[in-house]
Protein backbone atom coordinates (compact mmCIF):
# COMPACT_ATOMS: atom_id res chain seq x y z
CA UNK A 1 0.00 0.00 0.00
CA UNK A 2 1.23 3.31 -0.87
CA UNK A 3 2.31 5.46 2.47
CA UNK A 4 2.16 8.60 0.90
CA UNK A 5 -0.55 11.42 0.46
CA UNK A 6 -0.61 13.82 -2.38
CA UNK A 7 -0.29 17.70 -2.56
CA UNK A 8 -1.07 19.69 -5.36
CA UNK A 9 -0.60 23.51 -4.71
CA UNK A 10 -0.86 26.81 -7.05
CA UNK A 11 -1.22 30.48 -6.59
CA UNK A 12 -2.49 33.38 -8.90
CA UNK A 13 -1.30 37.17 -9.51
CA UNK A 14 -3.53 39.40 -11.54
CA UNK A 15 -4.92 42.90 -11.63
CA UNK A 16 -8.23 41.28 -10.19
CA UNK A 17 -6.34 40.04 -7.12
CA UNK A 18 -4.41 37.08 -5.10
CA UNK A 19 -4.93 33.78 -4.01
CA UNK A 20 -3.28 31.08 -2.97
CA UNK A 21 -4.63 27.41 -2.81
CA UNK A 22 -3.81 23.51 -2.19
CA UNK A 23 -5.64 20.25 -2.77
CA UNK A 24 -4.20 17.41 -0.46
CA UNK A 25 -5.35 13.97 -1.06
CA UNK A 26 -5.35 11.15 1.54
CA UNK A 27 -4.59 7.59 1.29
CA UNK A 28 -7.85 7.12 1.02
CA UNK A 29 -8.55 9.41 -1.81
CA UNK A 30 -10.12 11.84 0.20
CA UNK A 31 -9.92 15.45 -0.65
CA UNK A 32 -9.14 18.28 1.54
CA UNK A 33 -9.25 21.81 -0.30
CA UNK A 34 -7.85 25.09 1.52
CA UNK A 35 -7.39 28.27 -0.33
CA UNK A 36 -7.57 31.48 0.63
CA UNK A 37 -7.41 35.73 -1.04
CA UNK A 38 -4.14 37.46 0.12
CA UNK A 39 -5.29 40.80 1.22
CA UNK A 40 -1.60 42.38 -0.22
CA UNK A 41 0.12 42.99 -3.44
CA UNK A 42 2.85 40.39 -4.47
CA UNK A 43 4.29 38.81 -7.09
CA UNK A 44 3.48 35.17 -9.00
CA UNK A 45 6.69 33.68 -7.03
CA UNK A 46 5.01 35.33 -3.49
CA UNK A 47 1.58 33.45 -3.84
CA UNK A 48 3.26 30.46 -5.11
CA UNK A 49 5.39 30.12 -1.85
CA UNK A 50 2.04 31.39 -0.06
CA UNK A 51 0.73 27.97 -2.00
CA UNK A 52 2.91 25.77 -0.83
CA UNK A 53 3.27 26.88 2.30
CA UNK A 54 -0.85 26.62 3.36
CA UNK A 55 -0.57 23.34 2.02
CA UNK A 56 1.86 22.30 3.99
CA UNK A 57 0.60 23.65 7.29
CA UNK A 58 -2.48 21.63 6.62
CA UNK A 59 -0.91 18.45 5.87
CA UNK A 60 1.04 18.65 9.45
CA UNK A 61 -2.43 19.39 11.23
CA UNK A 62 -3.61 16.08 9.08
CA UNK A 63 -0.97 14.61 10.72
CA UNK A 64 0.54 14.08 7.46
CA UNK A 65 4.01 12.21 7.65
CA UNK A 66 5.08 11.28 3.87
CA UNK A 67 3.51 13.84 1.20
CA UNK A 68 4.33 13.93 -2.41
CA UNK A 69 4.04 17.70 -3.65
CA UNK A 70 3.34 18.75 -7.17
CA UNK A 71 3.23 22.35 -8.44
CA UNK A 72 4.02 24.08 -11.93
CA UNK A 73 6.80 26.17 -9.90
CA UNK A 74 10.39 24.79 -10.74
CA UNK A 75 11.83 27.43 -8.69
CA UNK A 76 9.14 26.88 -5.66
CA UNK A 77 10.23 22.98 -5.67
CA UNK A 78 14.11 23.11 -6.29
CA UNK A 79 14.11 25.90 -3.33
CA UNK A 80 12.54 23.48 -1.24
CA UNK A 81 14.44 20.79 -1.93
CA UNK A 82 17.12 22.84 -1.17
CA UNK A 83 18.90 22.93 -4.46
CA UNK A 84 19.78 26.75 -6.09
CA UNK A 85 17.65 28.39 -7.39
CA UNK A 86 17.23 28.67 -11.26
CA UNK A 87 14.65 30.51 -13.65
CA UNK A 88 11.03 29.55 -13.92
CA UNK A 89 10.15 26.94 -16.48
CA UNK A 90 7.29 26.65 -18.51
CA UNK A 91 4.61 25.64 -16.60
CA UNK A 92 4.42 21.68 -15.91
CA UNK A 93 3.88 19.79 -12.69
CA UNK A 94 7.12 19.37 -11.06
CA UNK A 95 7.16 16.91 -8.27
CA UNK A 96 8.66 17.15 -4.72
CA UNK A 97 8.45 13.71 -1.91
CA UNK A 98 8.78 15.31 1.71
CA UNK A 99 8.62 13.56 4.92
CA UNK A 100 7.16 15.92 7.72
CA UNK A 101 8.34 16.42 10.96
CA UNK A 102 6.20 19.27 12.56
CA UNK A 103 9.18 21.82 13.99
CA UNK A 104 9.20 21.83 17.55
CA UNK A 105 9.41 24.93 19.35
Amino acid sequence: MNEWWTMYFDGVANISGNGAGALIISLQKKQYLVSVKLSFKCTKNTVEYEACIIGLEDALELKVEKLDVYGDSMLIIRQVKGKCAMPLAESIFFNLRVKLKKIKK
